[in-house]
């Protein structure tokens, strides 16, 4: 980094001083341009700061003025040896700096007479004449090109930047393709972000909704991915543009900007891998649920790592069967393969998990959603159920009623919700199959439906505090069922329910 250190005298020509400080640092920065009352803390030590900055200086730009020597005579303020100004020059020409001499306000250079033996040499540099009028931009241009120059050959760079008020035309400003890629990059910022933006939000939702399908999840995590990526590309310009001030960012300050938003989008590019990575992994879980060598693996790891496998497919189950109950087809048949899967790797370890029978009864019920309930039980269509209720004799319930969630966070699956809605569904199925049971022939089948039908919905009106209502309260049916069964005990045939709801 350049540094550039200006010496003056304030009654002389402090407001010279300061316009030209002020344009300097807009072409070098404010941390390469020292000056004395704006760089010299409080209670510091004058001299030590002045030989401090000096020591990493390249050039001093003395200025001088008609009163900067102070007086006339010997006893001028130039001829004291505790005089600041004459300090600065004399430390500067001791180093070796680069001294230019800057006149204004029609001032010329001192005689060597009028100089203290020591900066007898002061007189001989050539000085460069600023106007502090309409010639002002102009004389600063040409300074800052000699400045330019001066750094240039003692290897400094220098600051990329064009001064446009000034017309400057510094060999450092940026080639025009530069500053056209710059202007595009900054109108163009906003609807990047925003693009990026919705990329992630349709990324996101379809995450949300578990994948609708396999393009959506190659989607999802494409879009994702070049959302992370965009955001990347567009924190590493910013950061680019605030080291050569070529986009937003106007001062070297604005270089913590372009950091933090190189580590946001460092992080933005982060998650979007990530999650890109978990979409994959869930596309393509269900041939690792059907190797073997998964299973075998899985099988031989210690309990409790064991358990979490099984939880998380668990878990993995569920929300796959209710994603394709809610995006099937109202006439095509739902897609179930990756449930089935993840059903027999549950079953791989026990047969009578509670979860294995559960969802292989609930696949069951939505695959022949559309066979008559006769069918439905002469195919054995809920055999699984069944056997879930005779296993449920002998094994442990869970109370997720008063325990919410606590059904999918055991391998068992046997639970009070899920035991009640498989009695009131199984109920609800013999109750209709006994409807369509007409004939004078059919009614000892009849009967025996409309008994095993009462005795489910009883149990599960007691095993659950909040009856279900799928296709009518279960109370209300329960009434039905009694009805129906009390006429065929008196020998007459029930006539089918007229209310479509009970059983459409």
């Amino acid at each position: 980094m350049p540094s550039i250190t200006i010496s003056y005298r304030r009654e002389d020509a402090a407001a010279d001083a300061g316009r030209i400080y002020d344009r300097l640092v807009r072409h070098y920065g404010k941390a390469s341009v020292f000056m004395d009352v704006t760089a010299i803390p409080y209670a510091m030590n004058y001299r030590t700061s002045i030989d401090d900055a000096l020591r990493d200086t390249d050039v001093v730009i003395a200025i001088v003025g008609p009163r900067w020597r102070g007086g006339d005579g010997t006893q001028s303020r130039i001829m004291q040896a505790n005089d600041p100004v004459r300090i600065e020059i004399e430390t500067a020409m001791a180093m070796g700096k680069i001294v230019l001499p800057v006149l204004v306000n029609g001032a010329t250079m001192p005689e060597p007479t009028d100089l203290p033996p020591s900066m007898e040499a002061f007189h001989f540099l050539n000085a460069a004449p600023v106007d502090s009028g309409r010639d002002f931009d102009v004389h600063l241009t040409r300074l800052i090109e000699f400045i330019d120059g001066a750094l240039r050959g003692l290897g400094r760079r220098v600051r990329l930047e064009d001064d446009e008020s000034a017309g400057s035309r510094t060999a450092s400003k940026r080639p025009r393709w530069g500053r056209t890629a710059a202007l595009v990059l900054r109108v163009a910022a906003g609807p990047i972000v925003a693009v990026n933006l919705a990329f992630a939000a349709f990324g996101l939702i379809a995450l949300h909704d578990n994948a609708i399908a396999f393009w959506l999840q190659a989607a999802a995590a494409i879009a994702i991915l070049v959302a992370g990526a965009g955001m990347l590309l567009l924190a590493a310009w910013f950061s680019g543009a605030a080291a050569v001030r070529a986009g937003p960012f106007g001062s070297p300050d604005s270089l913590q900007a372009g950091a933090a938003a190189t580590a946001l989008g460092c992080a933005a590019f982060a998650f979007a891998v990530l999650t890109s990575v978990h979409v994959a992994a869930t596309t393509f879980d269900g041939a690792l649920l059907d190797s073997t060598p998964f299973r075998q693996w899985t099988a031989l790891l210690p309990p409790p790592q064991r358990t979490e496998v099984q939880l998380a497919v668990i878990n993995r189950l569920h929300t796959e069967y209710n994603r394709v109950i809610k995006y099937r087809g109202a006439f095509t048949e739902p897609d179930f393969a990756f449930a089935r899967r993840m059903v027999a790797f549950i079953g791989s370890f026990d047969p009578s998990d509670g979860h294995v029978l559960y969802y292989d009864g609930q696949i069951n019920h939505a695959v022949n959603a559309r066979k008559t309930r006769v069918i439905k039980l002469q195919e054995n269509v809920y055999q699984p159920w069944t056997t879930y209720l005779d296993n449920l004799r002998s094994t442990p319930e869970i109370d997720d009623y008063k325990y919410p969630g606590e059904c999918y966070r055991t391998i068992t699956g046997y639970c009070r919700e899920r035991s009640a809605f498989i009695r009131y569904v199984l109920a609800f199925t013999h109750y209709c199959a006994s409807l369509e049971l007409t004939a004078p022939g059919d009614l000892a089948q009849r009967s025996a439906n409309l008994n095993e039908a009462r005795e489910l919905l009883k149990a599960s009106i007691a095993g659950w505090p909040k009856p279900f209502t799928i296709d009518g309260e279960s109370n209300a049916m329960l009434s039905l069922i009694q009805h129906d069964a009390n006429e065929i005990a008196h020998g007459r045939i029930p006539p089918k329910n007229p209310d479509k709801k009970a059983c459409p």
